[in-house]
């Protein structure tokens, strides 16, 4: 069987230098191109992978959301011939056989989207498996993730009125919606980090906060409320409303910034409800 050629997409926003490194070396030579996206105000990519033919770099010098930085990835990796993607956090760091493991289940019919299991690099919780090999899933993160492009540009892509956040479960129920298929390799584990996770003990129960800015509490919020809305039948209404509120617990009792963020999350709810 002949392997199809793979790309790879990063979108990268004032990246930490050392971590991007390597996040590129464990990637680029499992590989055929890497397109870098660059959402950054002022930003100097290396040299070393400026000019490695692999790399395709573009600056769209400004932030102009990570949705739409991903359908930037998306339409050049179909125009330049690439059937998959796999899109990468700058922050992530894949194992050295990622591509290979999800190459096995590519020619699965109606296949849209492969996802590792995530670890975050800040919490002690490992990651949970329920089969050998993969097993079907409704939504996956989009770092580590491997992506039909096709399939993605047949929904619509990304909905860049999210801006961040929600990005990837959204685009995640419009592909279920339209009949395709997400896995999840139980080979594969992405080491990731979502926010900048501390653990709390609380009589016996282990609380984990975010800690993210008060501008991505809003849009956590926001976008919660919009897809909630939009398909009920992913995001239940009492599972959105229970998050708000475990997020405003979490806020006032175990985060900084609290007033900021209080107020940031009633403004989402508020702006959620308007979209």
């Amino acid at each position: 069987m002949e392997m199809p050629k793979i790309a790879c997409g990063i979108v990268i926003y004032n990246p930490n230098n050392e971590r991007l490194e390597q996040n590129l070396s464990a990637i680029v030579s499992q590989v055929d191109h890497i397109i870098l996206i660059d959402n950054s105000d002022n930003y100097t990519l290396s040299p070393r992978w400026l000019n490695n033919s692999k790399v395709e770099y573009i600056n769209n010098g400004c932030n102009k959301g990570i949705a739409n930085a991903l359908n930037q990835i998306v339409r050049i990796s179909s125009t330049e011939g690439y059937e998959w993607v796999l899109t990468l956090d700058q922050d992530s760091i894949c194992p050295r056989d990622m591509v290979l493991s999800y190459l096995r289940y590519i020619k699965t019919p109606r296949l849209a989207m492969i996802a590792p299991l995530i670890k975050d690099r800040n919490s002690m919780e490992q990651p949970y498996r329920i089969a050998d090999l993969y097993y079907d899933v409704d939504r996956c993160i989009t770092s580590g993730t491997l992506t039909n492009t096709e399939a993605v540009l047949k929904v619509g892509g990304f909905d860049s009125r999210l801006f961040i956040d929600y990005v990837d479960f959204e685009l995640c129920a419009r592909l279920i919606d339209a009949g395709y298929r997400i896995i999840q390799d139980c080979n594969t584990i992405l080491l990731h980090q979502y926010g900048n996770i501390k653990e709390f003990r609380l009589i016996g129960f282990t609380i984990r906060t975010t800690n993210h800015n008060p501008k991505r509490k809003y849009y956590q919020v926001r976008n919660r409320i919009y897809c909630s809305r939009k398909y009920s039948h992913f995001f239940s209404c009492w599972r959105t409303t229970a998050f708000i509120f475990a997020e405003w617990i979490k806020v006032l009792c175990f985060e900084s910034e609290k007033m900021q963020k209080v107020v940031a999350i009633h403004k989402g709810i508020i702006d959620g409800l308007r979209m």
